[in-house]
């Protein structure tokens, strides 16, 4: 079963988000390295890489049970990632995540966006 259009281009929304969220997420894991976190920013920083592959590999799934397992993989890593960034954002001695966590809420909204319609 083929995808329909709106699932593509709601996929393609979701790649562009995610990997701007990437990239600010590896600029934050540098910040946490300077900091000599290097601990959690090594755990961060394969948490959120390993979400970009994912999503990135999700782009060319055309089966929904492929896409839908790639998805339920890409919501795992965002709880993981979600509590990462809270652990820093409410460690006194952490710097602020700053917009991190809510721009992952808005990807992991547009992830069960994306489930929704295959169900």
């Amino acid at each position: 079963m083929n995808i329909n259009s709106n699932e593509s281009k709601e996929k393609t929304i979701l790649f562009r988000e995610s990997f701007v969220f990437v990239l600010d997420l590896i600029r934050y894991t540098e910040l946490l390295e300077k900091k000599k976190k290097d601990s959690l920013a090594k755990k961060l920083f394969e948490a959120g890489t390993t979400f970009g592959k994912t999503v990135n590999e999700a782009r060319f799934v055309e089966k929904n049970e492929k896409l839908y397992c790639k998805l339920k993989k890409m919501k795992k890593n965002a709880q993981n990632m979600k509590y990462l960034l809270q652990l820093c954002k409410y460690s006194a001695t952490y710097p602020n995540p700053n917009n991190l966590i809510s721009d992952l809420d808005t990807l992991t909204y547009r992830i069960l966006k994306i489930s929704e319609t295959l169900k």
